[in-house]
């Protein structure tokens, strides 16, 4: 009951701008979310750059779409991800670059 409640305080929030998602579209957006990151954050790191760096550098272009590919595979094997509508749960490599490269925009600002 408290959980029901909680939700509907953030729900009525305008600031927080919440909505409520089915299981299978939290996951989605988990993983899309751990997807950027696992790009940005090794990068950012090993190269002492900010986000949008990462995601504006034609050079390290290569090397973003290699982990895509990767991260790629790994999500589309995942046991979770087989029940996954196909058309509305897409994991492509081109799928990600526009999460990772939407989150590297994003981050950019901050």
């Amino acid at each position: 009951m408290q959980a029901g409640y909680l939700l509907d305080i953030l729900l009525q929030s305008r600031i927080l701008r919440c909505e409520e998602l089915k299981p299978v579209y939290l996951l989605r957006d988990q993983l899309f979310k751990l997807a950027a990151h696992c790009v940005l954050n090794p990068l950012t790191a090993l190269l002492d750059v900010h986000n949008g760096v990462i995601g504006e550098s034609v050079e390290l272009m290569g090397v973003r779409n290699h982990l895509l590919e990767e991260i790629s595979t790994v999500f589309e094997r995942l046991p979770e991800t087989q029940a996954m509508p196909r058309d509305q749960m897409s994991f492509s490599t081109a799928t990600l670059e526009v999460v990772a490269g939407h989150n590297c925009k994003d981050s950019s600002k901050l």
